[in-house]
């Protein structure tokens, strides 16, 4: 989530009353209610007896819970002392399964003197499957499910939520949903891709921001980093049917899902923050809170107090997200359960995870051991949203700071490279800036921060997100730029991330205009460009060249596992080799959107055998290395890709 430095309007301003209104609004009576005892939700709803945790904590929300004793209907099943919160809305109770505990839905009792309340806990047998760890041999593709293909009409405008389905306004849901992107998996699949990354896909607010609005647009929350509930699907999406099917259907065609988690922060109408289940589980209150100070790279310092950190770690984003106080015992667990329920309920098999910095690193360790003593082969990738390889490299796996922690994440992405793509392949900044400008604003400099990660190829690189402009968006961008920029991508090192729409051109600004909806996947668009009849020449050749670069990765380990070897970086121009074994790449690229470069490589140190033919992967050519320089031409804003 890219931090909203701009929209400085504070939940204090609509007042509590308010909040508690829109609060009522939303609660789900799940349970019989007998006497002043009821119950809302029961978190988790279900968990596996084939587990490696000791027990799963539940959290019952609800009213009159006061001196509560809890019972569980059926055999296999210990429960733990009840404790119950001071308001007697929250109360957490232990659930340990037998490995032999009966199947199926059981009936979870709540009784005190004055009346009782039942609710339905459910007991499954194992984890669901996943695919495999996401590495270096995919290619993640991110989506926006409100954005991508409205498969299911039906939940366009849901009763539970009317009113905040508007396809011509940019920030109300447009009605993209779980069933279209299972609708869409062929093209995903055609496209290259082998990983999908969904943006959340929590239950959020079912109504507008009643005093916040961007540019006259109020605030509504389909984007899905607002929860209101972290068990529960946000109904314009799906239900859990549609996202066992779409798991299931991706799974079946060998993609990987990768679900987006929140632990940083609730959205500001979630019933936790008018009654908290313990009185630490936030950072302040609506009333009274610190606002978040983005001093991301203070936390490196071994210098700082924590008092200088508190703002960072502690503040409420732009003074309306709650922050989660993950240093409370019972909020703590719930996060790292909460992440562990999702995977082993739908079978994902990564995490992405949001505002990875403004949590504490002693908590990401002790979220990554559960996660892993659970799902050993399960991904993360973590959001360090911030131009510094410093920052990002004290997140990796691997790496102890001088705290003694490993936050534990095994792929981060790559924010620096990121910076010098958008300022060489759009803007037409040099490759490699020179004198005193060198630096990670540039290709060449970022890629020489390397040393500063245990692996670098586990970061994950990318042209464009949902929180920065569209690269078509950027000033002085073009085809031929983005054309370019792609075969960077695909043939350097990192796990290349594509977003939706880029590949048939797709534009726009900044948020909300880099989420315009995929021109095809709904009811009313004039063209439709998942396929070729859609999309204009110069679309067509974009899309092509995508997918021949995908292809160009998966049939050649070295780009994906390589070695790099920079052979030559200067101005405009650059080229390096990707180098496995016998295997070897080279890549020449020429920024220069006017001038044709002839660029002479030295070879020596790669010891090619003389004679060695090379063909460009991109137009078929072939060259020859004979003897230990090679000098290549190439045209304005284009490349060379040669495979031996």
């Amino acid at each position: 989530m890219k931090p909203l430095v701009h929209a400085r309007s504070s939940a204090r301003r609509f007042g509590i009353f308010l909040i508690e209104e829109l609060f009522g609004q939303t609660l789900n009576n799940m349970g019989e209610r007998l006497g002043n005892v009821q119950i809302n939700a029961i978190e988790p709803p279900s968990w596996w007896r084939q587990t490696a945790q000791k027990s799963a904590r539940l959290l019952v929300r609800g009213e009159g819970l006061m001196g509560a004793k809890v019972t569980l209907e059926g055999g296999g099943v210990r429960l733990g002392k009840p404790s119950v919160s001071a308001d007697g809305r929250s109360l957490f109770v232990d659930v340990a399964l037998a490995k032999d505990a009966p199947l199926g839905v059981r009936t979870l009792t709540v009784r005190t003197s004055v009346g009782e309340a039942k609710a339905s806990f459910t007991i499954l047998d194992k984890a669901a499957p996943r695919l495999g760890r996401v590495t270096a041999d995919d290619v993640i593709y991110l989506i926006m499910p409100d954005r991508f293909c409205d498969g299911d009409p039906t939940n366009n405008d849901p009763e539970k939520s009317k009113g905040i389905y508007n396809p011509k306004r940019p920030r109300h849901y447009h009605g993209g949903d779980l069933a279209g992107i299972r609708k869409k998996l062929p093209y995903l699949k055609d496209l290259g891709v082998t990983t999908l990354w969904l943006t959340p896909l929590y239950d959020n607010a079912d109504f507008q921001h009643p005093t916040l609005a961007w540019a006259g647009e109020p605030s509504i929350d389909y984007h899905g980093y607002g929860a209101v509930d972290f068990y529960a699907l946000e109904e314009h999406f799906a239900d859990p049917k549609e996202l066992h099917a779409l798991i299931a259907e991706a799974h079946r065609l060998g993609l990987k899902v990768m679900q987006d988690q929140v632990v940083n922060h609730c959205g500001p109408f979630h019933p936790w923050v008018m009654h908290p289940p313990t009185p630490t589980w936030f950072h302040g209150t609506p009333e009274k809170h610190l606002d978040c100070d983005w001093n991301v790279v203070n936390l490196l310092s071994p210098h700082a107090t924590y008092a200088s950190k508190r703002g960072t770690l502690e503040g409420w984003f732009a003074g309306i997200l709650p922050d989660l106080n993950q240093e409370d015992p019972e909020c703590r667990r719930y996060l790292i359960q909460n992440a562990l329920w999702w995977v082993g309920v739908y079978g994902f098999d990564a995490i992405r995870q949001d505002t990875v910095p403004y949590v504490a690193r002693d908590f990401w360790r002790d979220w990554h051991a559960a996660l892993r003593r659970e799902f050993p082969e399960l991904t993360t990738l973590g959001e360090v949203n911030l131009p510094n390889a410093a920052v990002n490299a004290f997140y990796q796996r691997g790496k102890r700071g001088f705290d003694g922690i490993d936050a534990g994440f095994d792929l981060l992405y790559d924010f620096p490279l990121e910076g010098g793509m958008i300022a060489a392949f759009a803007h037409g900044e040099p490759l490699q800036k020179s004198g005193f400008a060198l630096g990670a604003s540039d290709v060449a400099g970022a890629l020489a921060h390397d040393s500063l990660y245990l692996s670098p190829d586990a970061l994950v690189t990318f042209l464009g997100l949902h929180d920065t402009a569209r690269f078509l968006g950027r000033k002085g961008a073009t085809l031929a730029g983005l054309k370019l920029g792609a075969t960077f991508l695909f043939t350097s090192r990192g796990i290349p991330l594509w977003y939706y729409g880029d590949e048939v051109a797709l534009s726009g600004g900044d948020d909300p205009d880099n989420r315009r909806h995929f021109p095809g996947g709904f009811p009313g668009d004039k063209l439709n460009k998942f396929t070729p009849e859609g999309r204009t020449e110069g679309e067509e050749a974009l899309f092509q060249h995508v997918k021949k670069l995908t292809r160009l990765r998966a049939t050649h380990p070295v780009l994906r596992h390589g070695t790099t070897r920079v052979l030559h970086a200067q101005g405009q121009h650059y080229a390096y080799a990707r180098v496995l074994g016998e295997q070897l790449v080279l890549v020449a690229l020429n920024n220069d959107s006017e001038k044709p470069a002839a660029l002479t490589l030295d070879l020596s140190e790669l010891k090619i055998p003389a004679n060695t033919r090379l063909t460009d992967a991109l137009l078929s050519a072939r060259v020859s290395v004979t003897g230990p320089t090679l000098t290549l031409t190439l045209a304005p804003r284009s490349a060379q890709v040669l495979v031996r």
